[in-house]
């Protein structure tokens, strides 16, 4: 089965419900941001096998929250699967689903909104956890060097 999302792009397999309505405005959605055709279909594709993922663990659409994406994260790093963008496709689809009211707005855990730094910062956060977790989970301890050297300034010259 096949569901056309347009001339250009379509899905083998229809999405799972929860998800499945929402899969097609979202890549339209994503395309009226600008967003190029291979963007718009790896967002669209890691929709489709996150609400598989749903479906199998009997997740209903409004009892979705922050913490599943993070779950289903993680299974992509185990089966080797994590791309680049992944927790971005992520915060733009809760975004999504949170505008046309399908899940609930989580509360936040302080009254202030955060700035752009602050979201960045979190972004690189969840990004450091996906790798440290990656490393660990698969022993690559010259991964964590090459990691973490990068992440540490070198000192030039002397002083």
């Amino acid at each position: 089965m096949k569901l056309i999302i347009d001339n250009r792009m379509n899905l083998t397999g229809a999405p799972d419900v929860p998800l499945a309505t929402y899969v097609g405005p979202f890549a339209r959605l994503l395309r009226e941001q600008g967003y190029g055709f291979d963007s718009t279909q790896q967002q669209v594709r890691l929709a489709a096998g996150f609400s598989k993922s749903l479906r199998q663990r009997d997740v209903v659409l409004r009892g979705i929250t922050s913490d599943h994406p993070q779950q289903y994260l993680r299974y992509r790093v185990r089966r080797m699967r994590l791309c680049r963008g992944d927790a971005a496709a992520f915060r733009h689809l809760l975004d999504f689903l949170r505008h046309e009211e399908a899940i609930p707005t989580e509360k936040q855990g302080s009254t202030h909104p955060l700035t752009s730094a602050g979201r960045r910062a979190q972004a690189f956060e969840q990004h450091l956890r996906v790798w440290i977790w990656f490393i660990t989970a698969t022993g690559l301890d010259s991964l964590n060097m090459i990691l973490w050297s990068s992440l540490v300034p070198t000192r030039t010259g002397s002083n």
